[in-house]
């Protein structure tokens, strides 16, 4: 099979006698062109996932001359024209993410503003910077999908959803959460049956109750929808749609509760530990420099040796992580803690030392 690489052209061929304007034999015939017309790719989809995030897959492994985006691509609808602030794709990728200045509608839609000035091109296969670019074609429609979702309990996730979304039913009933919406294990294919224990959606979020404890790999996904069937979760007059590939669940902090004026307890969802960054040695205590770079108290100053400590006592869960704070900087009321990525996105560190859930 030839796949379309850059700089892959069309012509007629020579002489051709097929095909002609008419579907008579009298038509005149289409003519072999002096010059042959340049393949162009176009955008394939385009998926609401915030409520100004939108992720668009592309045919080939491309990449962008330039993050300045907002005069290359647009985005128009029923309500004002949006401008795109940003734009996002990793080396070698098809995945294009864009950050819109608006909130996004679901009647809005996307395309390249024009062929002068697009700035997404394939990857060419030995000339850097040389690929074909993408060319405009009738807009696509953006739609919704489901965004980020964090663990709020070992049970419950919150979702994040693009737009005011309604459901059906309303209420929304396990059966209709099931149907709608599917969590899959690490590497399944397929949604785990009857995951959902129950799900509420208020506004532009989705609260989901799960059968069972959330497991270290965890994914979410839109199902498609069955023929005939009604959209159980909408934005506007648009159905969900599933993304292109489950995403991944982000574990993150459950709760933490000051046991002294320098003791913290942080509640996990899962069994979690530290990576080093080489992947090979994950210790169970962490001092100040490291710790800092997993976790942050609002006001307090971390203690310098054993910051943050999984072997508090004699029989870890790696569940609870002990956080110690220096003795001049106590626990005040009003602090808070969060965690750090790579915790927050659930994937391996590029930090020194990094908190990471430990697959089941």
């Amino acid at each position: 099979m030839h796949l379309f690489p850059a700089g892959d052209t069309l012509n007629m061929a020579p002489g051709q006698s097929l095909l002609s304007a008419l579907t008579t034999d009298s038509g005149p015939k289409y003519l072999n062109r002096t010059s042959p017309v340049t393949i162009r790719p176009v955008l394939l989809s385009a998926t609401a996932v915030g409520t100004r995030k939108v992720v668009v897959r592309l045919p080939l492994s491309s990449e962008l001359s330039t993050t300045s985006c907002g005069s290359a691509i647009s985005i128009t609808g029923s309500n004002t024209a949006k401008t795109v602030t940003s734009c996002e794709l990793p080396a070698n990728s098809t995945t294009l993410t864009l950050t819109l200045d608006t909130n996004y509608a679901s009647s809005d839609r996307i395309d390249i503003s024009s062929l002068s000035q697009s700035i997404i091109r394939i990857v060419h296969p030995s000339s850097a910077g040389q690929g074909t670019t993408y060319g405009p074609k009738d807009s696509l429609p953006i739609l919704p999908s489901v965004g980020d979702t964090y663990t709020t309990a070992a049970n419950t996730l919150s979702v994040t959803l693009p737009a005011f979304t309604t459901t059906t039913p309303s209420p929304l009933t396990a059966e209709a959460c099931n149907s709608a919406v599917g969590i899959f294990s690490s590497s399944g294919d397929s949604a785990n049956s009857g995951a959902i224990a129950s799900c509420s959606v208020s506004g532009s979020a989705m609260t989901i109750t799960l059968s069972s404890t959330y497991s270290a790999g965890d994914r979410i996904n839109v199902l498609p929808l069955p023929e005939d069937a009604d959209n159980v979760l909408s934005a506007g007059s648009r159905g969900y749609t599933p993304l292109a590939t489950p995403a991944t669940i982000k574990p993150t902090i459950i709760s933490a509760k000051a046991t002294s004026a320098t003791t913290l307890l942080v509640s996990l969802p899962v069994a979690s530990s530290f990576l080093a960054s080489d992947g090979t040695t994950q210790p169970l205590f962490l001092d100040k420099a490291a710790c800092d770079q997993v976790l942050a108290v609002s006001s307090a100053t971390l203690a310098a040796t054993k910051s943050c400590e999984f072997n508090y006592n004699a029989n870890p869960t790696f569940r609870t992580l002990r956080v110690t704070l220096d003795a001049s900087t106590q626990y005040t009321p009003g602090e808070y803690l969060s965690a750090l990525p790579p915790y927050i996105s659930a994937q391996q560190a590029v930090c020194a030392r990094c908190m990471h859930a430990t697959p089941a």
